[in-house]
């Protein structure tokens, strides 16, 4: 399903504010007041806009906002637990998500290519080595595993009670036959690189703020994103880590890409992606039609240089994979792409791993039940075609 690119004109001025919102909101209302005036007709900004006006008891501004948003067409789906509690039983609200859904139908492509029944597998990240031809999985539950093709999990790394904690986003550095996760043990964030063939360890950079994710440039420098304090660091493999650029202009950093022509960053936020070159450390958000939704991807991937995958999992109902087409000078979405969405194995998608014509990524992290006692599924991980 293509989601078009005529431009849309532009709309009057919106004004959000912050400080007539209850106290516990107005740090988040603060946040989006800027993004929703350079942004108003923005439908991941309008989302975000109208889950908060949800959440503040402002039934009738929040419904008007959904209202703009559906009108957008851009397919965001509102998810109840994303601010939208108070309407679910709303007969307008309703409506606006019955016509979103109607408009937009499901786009099912993927198939199950492994089962994992591992109960403490709890997979944030995921990546693919062309080298090892193995899928390697992080888990919040402080360890790495490698499956092979034939679907066999086996742990990444020396046996040993050795915990990473909390393992974030995953990358593969095939030209240097090493492994790169984002960890945080004991409140100390941290990202690990790993020799591939041998799980040995070869460097623990220590980090300023949580790192959520991680990409790999071609010249073997690394970053990482810090999605709680709106930073991205730099990590010289053998130097210290550095903060490369941090404030609003990247809101919520999370997934991440470098392009394969070492000059720029690409990083989704969570209103859409934001472009930083390398050398200036300047950022700008990639431009888009009304049309287009590219806030809120955990996941980030180039599968060429003017097309990035991403998965979106937080302005969706259910998450969906999108392919986003670049123009020429990458500095504007031309056009974007449903791959996958409303697949009813979908329990909190998160990362993807691009390998050659093939997306791989888990349909069923299942965070939610994480501190209950609902027993966990067995992990499927998904193979999507990209050709």
């Amino acid at each position: 399903m293509e989601l078009g690119c005529a431009r849309a004109t532009s709309a009057p001025a919106h004004r959000l504010d912050a400080e007539s919102y209850p106290a516990e909101l107005r740090a988040l209302a603060a946040e989006i007041q800027p993004i929703y005036a350079a942004y108003p007709d923005d439908a991941s900004v309008l989302y975000q806009l109208a889950a908060l006006q949800a959440r503040a008891g402002r039934r009738d501004d929040a419904i008007a906002t959904l209202r703009r948003m559906a009108a957008a067409e851009s397919g965001v789906d509102p998810r109840a637990r994303d601010g939208f509690q108070s309407l679910v039983d709303d007969p307008e609200y309703r409506a606006l998500v019955a016509a979103i859904r109607a408009a937009n139908p499901p786009v099912r492509r993927a198939t199950v290519r492994h089962v994992l029944d591992e109960a403490d597998l709890v997979p944030e990240g995921i990546a693919w080595s062309t080298q090892t031809r193995r899928l390697y999985l992080g888990s919040v539950k402080g360890k790495i595993i490698t499956v092979a093709g034939d679907g066999t999990p086996t742990r990444f790394g020396p046996p040993g009670p050795d915990s990473l904690g909390i393992v974030g986003g995953l990358r593969v550095d095939d030209e240097r036959g090493e492994l790169w996760a984002a960890a945080s043990q004991h409140g100390r964030p941290a990202v690990y690189r790993f020799r591939l063939t041998t799980g040995e360890r070869l460097g623990v950079y220590d980090m300023p703020y949580r790192i959520n994710d991680v990409a790999v440039a071609p010249d073997g420098m690394a970053y990482g994103t810090g999605t709680d304090s709106n930073a991205i660091i730099s990590i010289d493999r053998e130097r210290a880590a550095q903060i490369m650029v941090r404030g609003p202009s990247i809101g919520s950093p999370n997934g991440i890409a470098a392009s394969r022509d070492r000059r720029f960053l690409f990083v989704a936020t969570w209103h859409g992606i934001v472009r930083v070159d390398r050398q200036t450390r300047a950022t700008a958000r990639l431009a888009q039609s009304r049309r287009i939704a590219s806030g809120c991807l955990d996941g980030l991937y180039l599968e060429r240089e003017d097309r990035i995958i991403g998965v979106q999992n937080c302005v969706h109902s259910t998450g969906r994979v999108l392919r986003f087409t670049l123009n020429a000078a990458r500095d504007s979405i031309e056009r974007a792409d449903v791959l996958e969405s409303y697949n009813p194995l979908f329990e909190s998608i998160t990362t993807a791993a691009v390998a050659g014509d093939t997306l791989f990524f888990v349909a069923n992290v299942q965070f939610r039940k994480m501190g209950t006692s609902n027993p966990f599924s067995p992990l499927q991980v998904l193979s999507l075609p990209l050709r």
